[in-house]
């Protein structure tokens, strides 16, 4: 798997398949996304490509959360998962007043050609995180792409989320944050 640790480190590629977020932890909503990125990826024989970000969003506006994964234990994991190419973003004050409309244009159709994009049920982007999966979505079309919202992954009744297995932690849950 190609790291990259800026967009303008990444090749010329021929199309890609992406999903981006923080990917904290690699729990099953996470494992659900990239093992759809990567079917994708094989069927249209075009890269994977994984956005995450080297500083958290949360951590640059001064709300840090606890670490579920280092970054050597988010990249294991997408490389044992079979994804080809992991763009590391550093969130800093330029990347967070990029609207989403410009990060739609400008990163994922001009730098990365993307051609599907899989994001997660809670997933939010650009400035002031006016974008969504509505967005997204309405993007997609004159851009030429198919944006495809994974949907909540539950178990339990309750929904995967690095912010739940957080939850469980503190609690003292330990086999739910197993499960």
């Amino acid at each position: 798997m190609d790291v990259y640790r800026a967009l303008t480190d990444i090749p010329n590629l021929p199309g890609s398949v992406v999903t981006m977020g923080t990917f904290d932890g690699c729990h099953r909503g996470h494992q659900e996304i990239i093992k759809r990125l990567v079917e994708k990826s094989h069927e249209l024989k075009i890269p994977s490509l994984v956005i995450s970000f080297s500083v958290t969003p949360e951590s640059f506006f001064g709300r840090p959360k606890a670490r579920l994964s280092s970054f050597r234990d988010k990249h294991s994991f997408l490389k044992s998962m079979g994804v080809d190419k992991h763009l590391l973003i550093r969130f800093n004050n330029g990347f967070s007043q990029i609207s989403a409309e410009s990060f739609v244009e400008n990163i994922l159709v001009e730098k990365l050609k993307v051609r599907y994009c899989f994001i997660g049920d809670d997933f939010r982007f650009g400035k002031d995180r006016l974008g969504d999966y509505e967005v997204l979505e309405k993007l997609s079309k004159p851009n030429n792409f198919i944006a495809e919202n994974v949907g909540r992954v539950s178990l339990e009744g309750r929904r995967v989320s690095s912010s739940e297995v957080r939850l469980c932690l503190s609690l003292g849950n330990f086999s739910m944050v197993e499960r």
